[in-house]
């Protein structure tokens, strides 16, 4: 691997990403009711946590997540394009609806704060899963062996560059946020 970070991998994901923004946003008035149930039961049981809980709960929650699928590129990088796919949607339907409640600066401070470094390190992550799934299309071709030697150094990545990020953004989003927020 040429160079710690995979930038043409990360630009891809990156526009995976706001694809997946841009349908959620637009088809949110249709699925937005059923996913907004669905995240609130999902994320419920943080909403009481005090907030050193709370940091660690969310980096907890994204790291852990961003870990398997950058590991689950192994099955030809599927997971995590479907990963980041996924999530832009997720974020937006709900931005469609925060806008729609509370208006659009409420989305920029409660979002873009933390939201830099979690779709940063999101986005990352799935340019190294894609990167797996590459070596392990090309072990499948039998064109080459570099699967392990990938895996290490996509390791070496996540570990260098993702946790920091999503450890910065969890501190971001429990301390900052809610300050940004305050006025609302």
């Amino acid at each position: 691997m040429k160079s710690e970070l995979p930038l043409g991998l990360i630009l891809v994901s990156f526009a995976i990403f706001m694809v997946g923004t841009a349908v959620g946003y637009f088809s949110a008035e249709k699925v937005s009711e059923q996913l907004i149930r669905m995240l609130g039961e999902e994320f419920s049981s943080f909403t009481e946590l005090p907030a050193p809980l709370l940091a660690l709960a969310i980096f907890a929650n994204n790291s852990s997540k961003t870990l398997i699928i950058m590991l689950l590129g192994v099955f030809f990088a599927v997971p995590p394009i479907l990963f980041i796919l996924v999530n832009g949607f997720v974020l937006g339907v709900v931005g469609f609806e925060v806008v729609e409640y509370k208006g659009a600066l409420f989305l920029v401070l409660g979002v873009l704060p933390h939201g830099v470094f979690e779709v940063f390190a999101a986005t990352l992550s799935t340019a190294l899963g894609i990167k797996i799934g590459i070596a392990a299309y090309r072990r499948a071709r039998k064109r080459s062996f570099e699967l392990q030697h990938t895996l290490k150094l996509c390791l070496k990545t996540y570990f260098s560059r993702v946790i920091p990020s999503l450890f910065l953004a969890a501190v971001i989003e429990t301390y900052v946020t809610p300050l940004f927020l305050g006025g609302f």
